[in-house]
C-alpha cells in the first residue's frame, strides 16, 4: 500500500489594529468648518501583537464640524484613512475613528483708536478708530465710545481710549481695546510773556 500525502491550503488573515482615539487641533473661530487632525499627537489603539512595531500615518485624515461657531467639545467628523507603516505593517489592517472632538474658542477683535495730533488751542479733531479681527461679513454693531484726556492748552502726548463696542455674531468674539495717542503740539503763532504765562489762551475753532 503506497503512502498518501495530504496538503491543506489556508490563509492567515491580517490582525486588526483598532485606533480608539485621535485628536483634533483646538483653534479660534475663523468662520470655516474645517478642523485639523493632530498628526503629531500620540494616538490610542488596541490589537498590536507584543513585539511587533508599526507606525501610523495620519496625513490623509481631515476633519469637519457641523457649524463654524465657537464652542467646547464640538464633534468633529473624521474622513480619510490611517495608513500603517513599518516592517510589520503588512500583517495588520487598521480601523479609523469616525469622530473626535475639538474646542473652538472665540476670536479676538481689537479696537484701536487712531493716533492723532493737534496744535495748542485748536479744537481737537474727531476721534476715529480701526478694528481688526472680524471674520467674513461680521461688523461693528455698536460704535465704541472714544475719549481722550488731552489738554489743548498743554503740549504733550495724551491717551485716547475706546469702550463699549459690540459686534455682530458676538458669541464668537472677545473684544479687546488698545489705546491711541493724541499729540498736542506747540501752536506756531503762540507767544509767551516774560513771566511764562500764555498771552493767547482762547481756543480756536477749526475751519
Amino acid at each position: 500500500m503506497g503512502n498518501a500525502t495530504a496538503s491543506l491550503d489556508f490563509e492567515i488573515s491580517k490582525a486588526v489594529i483598532v485606533v480608539t482615539e485621535i485628536s483634533a487641533v483646538d483653534r479660534a473661530y475663523n468662520g470655516t468648518l474645517e478642523v485639523e487632525i493632530d498628526k503629531n499627537d500620540t494616538i490610542e489603539y488596541t490589537g498590536l501583537i507584543t513585539g511587533d512595531e508599526v507606525g501610523f500615518d495620519l496625513s490623509g485624515l481631515t476633519g469637519t464640524i457641523a457649524d463654524a461657531n465657537a464652542g467646547k467639545d464640538k464633534t468633529v467628523k473624521v474622513e480619510g484613512s490611517i495608513v500603517l507603516t513599518g516592517d510589520d505593517a503588512k500583517n495588520y489592517s487598521v480601523s479609523t475613528p469616525e469622530s473626535t472632538t475639538v474646542n473652538i474658542t472665540p476670536a479676538t477683535v481689537t479696537i484701536t483708536p487712531d493716533d492723532l495730533s493737534s496744535e495748542q488751542y485748536y479744537d481737537l479733531p474727531d476721534l476715529t478708530y480701526t478694528v481688526t479681527g472680524l471674520i467674513g461679513d461680521d461688523k461693528v454693531e455698536t460704535e465704541p465710545t472714544l475719549t481722550t484726556d488731552a489738554d489743548v492748552k498743554k503740549t504733550g502726548d495724551y491717551t485716547i481710549t475706546a469702550t463699549g463696542a459690540t459686534v455682530t455674531n458676538s458669541d464668537n468674539y472677545i473684544i479687546e481695546y488698545a489705546t491711541g495717542k493724541m499729540a498736542i503740539t506747540e501752536h506756531k503763532n503762540h507767544k509767551v510773556a516774560e513771566d511764562g504765562e500764555h498771552l493767547h489762551e482762547q481756543r480756536i475753532d477749526r475751519q
